[in-house]
Parts: C-alpha cells; sequence; structure tokens
C-alpha cells in the first residue's frame, strides 16, 4: 500500500525501542518510497498502453525483488524489538540507517538476520556503537566466515577495551585441534575482522587487567606483550558471536605472562562478557 514503511511492524504495546525504530526508519525512507511507489506505477502504466510483454516482466521481477527486501528487513526489525535493548534518547545518524538498509536488506539467512537484529537494537540503544565500516564488513561475511570469526574469538582476550590474540608457545596445536589454522586467520584478515600484529607497551608501575570470557586477570607488566587486534569491525562484532572459552588457551596464556612479566592474579568472577 502506498505509503506504508519500508520496514514495519505493530508497535502497540512494544515501547520506546519500537517507537525509536519507527521514527528512525520513517524520517529517512518514506520520501524515498513514495518516489519508489510513484515510479513502479508510472512504469505499470506504461506497460499497460504500449502493452510490452518484456517490460512487463520486468516490472514484476522489480516488484517480487522488493517484496524480498521488504520482508526481510520487517523480519530483521521485528527481530530488534525483540531483544529489548532498550532505546537511547539520541537519535541513530541518518546515513547510518541509510547504509543499514542498503547493505541489510539482502539478508534472507535467518542466522545471519539474527546478527542484523543485533546490531540495529545496539545501535538504537547506544548511536554510534556499530561504525558504517562495520555494517560494510559484515554484508560480506557469509555463514562459514561467521563460523570461522566466532571458532577465532575462543582464542582472544580482551585488553583495553580491544581483542586482541596472544599466539603465545603451543597455542597453534589448540587452534588446530578447535579448526583454526593459518590460513583461517588469514581469510579473516582479507575479510577485515582480524587486523596487525602489536606490541603491547609494558607499564613502570600499577597493574594491567587482561580478559577472557568474564574472568579478570591483573597482571604486572613491565615489558612488552605481542599479540594480534582485531580491527574495529571484529571488536564491534565481538559480542555478537557466541564463542566458547578454550580452558587450556587460557591456562597457556595466563602461565606465559607469569613467566614473563611476573605476578598475575585474578580478580571476583563477573559472569560471561
Amino acid at each position: 500500500m502506498p505509503g506504508d514503511l519500508p520496514i514495519s511492524v505493530d508497535t502497540k504495546g512494544l515501547g520506546r525501542v519500537a517507537e525509536a525504530m519507527e521514527r528512525t526508519f520513517k524520517h529517512v525512507y518514506e520520501p524515498f518510497h513514495v518516489r519508489q511507489m510513484a515510479k513502479a506505477e508510472a512504469d505499470a502504466a506504461l506497460t499497460k498502453v504500449e502493452g510490452d510483454a518484456v517490460l512487463a516482466r520486468a516490472v514484476a521481477r522489480l516488484q517480487h525483488f522488493e517484496y524480498r527486501r521488504q520482508k526481510q528487513l520487517d523480519a530483521i526489525k521485528a527481530g530488534a524489538v525483540a531483544l529489548e535493548e532498550g532505546a537511547s534518547a539520541e537519535k541513530v545518524d541518518e546515513d547510518w540507517v541509510w547504509s543499514f538498509i542498503r547493505h541489510a536488506q539482502d539478508v534472507g539467512v535467518p542466522e545471519a538476520q539474527a546478527i542484523w537484529s543485533k546490531v540495529l537494537a545496539g545501535e538504537i540503544a547506544r548511536p554510534g556503537r556499530f561504525a558504517p565500516k562495520t555494517l560494510m564488513v559484515l554484508a560480506q561475511l557469509g555463514r562459514e566466515d561467521i563460523d570461522a570469526f566466532t571458532r577465532f574469538l575462543s582464542f582472544t582476550w580482551e585488553v583495553l577495551d580491544s581483542g586482541i590474540h596472544f599466539p603465545v608457545h603451543k597455542s597453534n596445536d589448540l587452534m588446530k585441534a578447535a579448526d583454526v589454522y593459518p590460513l583461517t586467520l588469514m581469510h579473516l584478515q582479507d575479510l577485515g575482522l582480524v587486523g596487525r600484529e602489536v606490541a603491547l607497551k609494558g607499564i613502570e608501575e600499577g597493574e594491567r587487567e587482561f580478559r577472557y570470557f568474564g574472568r579478570r586477570y591483573l597482571v604486572k607488566q613491565p615489558g612488552a606483550v605481542s599479540g594480534q587486534l582485531l580491527t574495529q569491525a571484529g571488536s564491534e562484532l565481538r559480542p555478537l558471536a557466541k564463542p566458547v572459552p578454550n580452558e587450556a588457551y587460557r591456562d597457556l596464556v595466563l602461565n606465559s605472562l607469569g613467566a614473563t612479566q611476573g605476578m598475575v592474579r585474578e580478580l571476583p568472577d563477573t559472569g560471561p562478557e
């Protein structure tokens, strides 16, 4: 029906999250939608006048194509509402919304739609949480890519608010056992999820916090520690995945830190990340 929003669900009783989504998408998309509907109606009228069978098929194909996209956007939005993450008083950036629509409208696999729902809900709750480049990276990921990234995340820690992998002695054997190989890491780099190798500079006084799946450790770190950072996109998507901890890898890293950096002590458990 002309005038309907491209992403629309019944918002009655769904609270501030659904209302925020309606405001967001109506403000950005409705003028474009009106123009698209007018163009479709004009094409249909032209088809009737010319009797052009090829044009009729083209219009039918475009209508079916856009209908499929609409259904997929609706499913993603409904999934975001169901997450009930809350809504910020701050408006979501208009360019971000356009980028989201452009990438998410072609996502039809339910498992992938669930990730896009989390991204949308997270951005509504805290605008700026996901960079536009993160949407570009996510849009190119297939199911196998997501699975590979999830397996790799079992071998990452969080330090200074960034995801980082520590390639300590014997960690390669554990990673191979988990189906994470050097080529897997290279592929994740090509996808824009894993970045460069870095050296965490040592600190002269105090301790630095290292986190692994909700477990927190303070490390006296007088010397540098080498690791491989996740990219911004990788770090932003990391909380949306569901990796499982690898306790053997955690112990290898703790033993390495204890041997090379000195005292390591665990803080009270904060639960899963």
